[in-house]
């Protein structure tokens, strides 16, 4: 397998936080391709030659506020995410966790929930999902900062791809949730 880092947006540094190395600058249309088979992982950035990953753990982390890259996967997906991100190496393969905002995370949640064509003539119904995905969002990540992007698990996520008129019900209902009248926890 293989996975193809790109930056689109912004600037980034790309650091081993397990390393004494300084990080890397890492800029827009800097890339970064990770390939494996067997027991190590391979990388490549930008044009160099390819080379064996030594670490178990890499981050891109962005510098301000705004930015975004791209994964590519050997299926053909391609999806932009806003934020930083973390790979790690882990059981033979390559892990991906999206660091973003709250509320940008909410901007891939919603559309693929429901849908942006919904904003025509149901932004009250996009803004009731925008407050249920938050409200399971808060609860969810009480105790674990992790969602997963499958909607078997938690919620579908698709970053980037899906954002449109939806984004006006995530702005609308900012830091909005449900909470149970007792406890005022979130509603699960």
């Amino acid at each position: 397998g293989w996975v193809l880092i790109q930056i689109e947006e912004g600037n980034y540094l790309l650091r081993e936080p397990h390393k004494n190395s300084s990080p890397e600058n890492f800029p827009r249309g800097s890339r970064l391709e990770i390939t494996w088979g067997g027991w190590s992982p391979i990388l490549k950035k930008d044009y160099t030659f390819f080379q064996t990953w030594e670490g178990k753990e890499m981050e891109l982390l962005l510098q301000g506020k705004e930015g975004s890259f791209s994964v590519s996967t050997p299926d053909g997906q391609k999806v932009s995410y806003r934020g930083s991100l973390r790979l790690s190496w882990q059981d033979g393969g390559v892990y991906l966790v999206n660091i973003v905002e709250r509320e940008d995370y909410l901007k891939g949640v919603v559309p693929i929930e429901m849908s942006n064509s919904w904003a025509e003539d149901g932004l009250e119904a996009l803004k009731a999902q925008a407050v249920a995905a938050r409200t399971y969002m808060v609860r969810k990540t009480k105790y674990n900062p992790i969602i997963t992007d499958s909607p078997d698990y938690d919620q579908a996520y698709l970053g980037k791809n899906v954002e449109g008129k939806a984004t006006l019900a995530v702005e609308a209902t900012r830091g909005e949730i449900l909470v149970d009248s007792l406890t005022y926890e979130p509603i699960d």
